[in-house]
């Protein structure tokens, strides 16, 4: 299944409330305006980066450990000023 979003923002967070399967994945653009994030997954941070010396369309830049079918809360803050995008959660 996937959740297509398609929108960058800069210094925003969102929140997004998922019910999937065995993991999640997320994708957006990388390029050399972008920066790091923070991705939570029911209360556990990790930081990653959409930085790339060229622009390039969606790549995956995160996914999950195991995670249960059921209700997944999911918070992507960007961490640095630079843009931070969402293309989908699969």
């Amino acid at each position: 299944m996937v959740y297509p979003v398609g929108f960058c923002w800069h210094l925003f967070q969102n929140l997004v409330n998922l019910t999937l399967g065995s993991y999640i994945y997320y994708y957006a653009i990388v390029g050399p305006n972008f920066g790091q994030f923070n991705i939570t997954l029911d209360g556990v941070t990790n930081t990653g980066t959409a930085y790339n010396s060229t622009e390039q369309s969606p790549q995956r830049l995160w996914s999950s450990p195991t995670q249960g079918n059921q209700e997944h809360i999911v918070v992507l803050t960007n961490a640095d000023g630079n843009f931070t995008s969402l293309d989908h959660f699969m």
